[in-house]
Parts: structure tokens; C-alpha cells; sequence
């Protein structure tokens, strides 16, 4: 069983359906910064905040990039990954494996994951 390897991102945790609605609700903004539209922020460099398995390689402050509104896309494709195969694109205990997993490696493709997800939606 992995363990969470640090405490905050956006995780599939931070994300509530009431049923009987189908409402959804997103949570959990402790570590969020307000920006001006287009803006970019830099990456905390002292420490990590956030949940490995969903940060994006800029989020590690190991890029040397700025950070946008497109972490916030890639968290969330790693929620839609692990939603159609049951399995995160990148596992593993060692944070620093993590990190580079992010950085340096595509994960596999949805349809080699699982043959059963459409084309259409393995290529988005």
C-alpha cells in the first residue's frame, strides 16, 4: 500500500459529487494563490506542499518555471487518469523518483492501460 507522501494538491479527495444533485464541489484551497489573469508564480523552493501523485513538474520547483493556471490542468489530468483505469500514471514510495517520474516520463496511454476506453478519449 503507497503512503501520501505529503498532504495537499488538487486530489480526487478535494473533489465532492452530492448524489442526489450530481452538484460537484471542489475543496481544499489551504495552499492556493490568488493571481491575476495570465500571471505566473514561482514554485516555494524551500519545501514541497502538495500530493506527488497529482503535482505537476512545475509545482517541484525543479523546472526553473514558473507556475500558471496549467498545473491546475495537469492535477486534474491525473485525476481523469486514475478515474478511467483505477491506477495513477505514476506510482512509487520515493519522492524523489516521483519527482523525476513527473519531470521525465510520459505515463502510459489510457488505451494501453485499459483497451476498453476509446480512442477519442485516449487521445485528450
Amino acid at each position: 500500500m503507497r503512503r501520501e507522501l505529503s498532504t495537499r494538491t488538487s486530489r480526487p479527495n478535494n473533489v465532492i459529487i452530492n448524489p442526489a444533485t450530481l452538484e460537484v464541489k471542489v475543496t481544499d484551497f489551504s495552499i492556493s494563490v490568488r493571481v491575476k489573469k495570465g500571471a505566473m508564480v514561482a514554485a516555494n523552493t524551500g519545501y514541497l506542499e502538495g500530493t506527488l501523485f497529482y503535482m505537476s513538474p512545475e509545482q517541484t520547483g525543479r523546472m526553473n518555471r514558473l507556475m500558471d493556471y496549467r498545473t491546475d490542468y495537469y492535477s486534474l489530468g491525473v485525476m481523469f487518469y486514475q478515474m478511467f483505469t483505477g491506477k495513477l500514471p505514476f506510482e512509487s514510495d520515493d519522492p524523489l523518483e516521483m519527482i523525476h517520474f513527473h519531470i521525465a516520463q510520459n505515463p502510459k496511454s489510457l488505451c494501453e492501460v485499459d483497451k476498453s476506453i476509446p480512442e477519442a478519449v485516449c487521445q485528450i
